[in-house]
């Protein structure tokens, strides 16, 4: 990365050495920042966010759970997905919001897109989507529910009432 700055450094002509030495200056603070990115914890959680452990995708699984009413979150996810992991940390992964998918009787199931599983490519794709994040909240009864790609835990508990 030091390299890259520098031999971007180097191109910049004369006329434009400041902008450029600005520039240079602006992209390593957003990389040495990028280490702190996401919090430890979210914003005002004093008992800070957990690890969702979640049922492994699996269509079979999916109908059987629907077939016993049993109302279900899922979620689509990937290592490499930046809008997944703030999704993750903000929203899903937050104390209240696993109570309240434990008040409600929710299953949590997550598919790991990470490695693209096709099973996972063609599920997404057959609701018209091609990759993550995606969000769905299937009742105990009725068509599925689908979320917005940004989560709060308040609209996650909207969606699942």
């Amino acid at each position: 990365m030091c390299l890259l700055l520098l031999l971007g450094y180097r191109r910049v002509s004369r006329t434009w050495r400041f902008a450029g030495a600005g520039l240079i200056a602006a992209l390593l603070g957003v990389y040495l920042a990028a280490n702190d990115w996401l919090p430890d914890q979210a914003p005002g959680s004093v008992d800070a966010a957990i690890k969702t452990d979640g049922i492994a995708f699996d269509e079979t699984k999916l109908a059987k759970l629907r077939t016993n009413g049993t109302p279900v979150f899922l979620y689509f996810t990937a290592d490499w997905c930046v809008t997944c992991k703030v999704n993750e940390a903000a929203a899903i992964d937050r104390a209240e919001t696993q109570r309240l998918f434990k008040q409600r009787g929710i299953a949590v199931m997550v598919g790991d897109f990470t490695r693209h599983d096709p099973k996972i490519a063609r599920f997404l794709a057959a609701r018209g989507r091609s990759g993550v994040p995606f969000y769905l909240f299937y009742p105990k009864s009725g068509d599925p529910r689908e979320l917005p790609q940004l989560l709060t835990p308040a609209i996650i508990d909207e969606a699942t009432q």
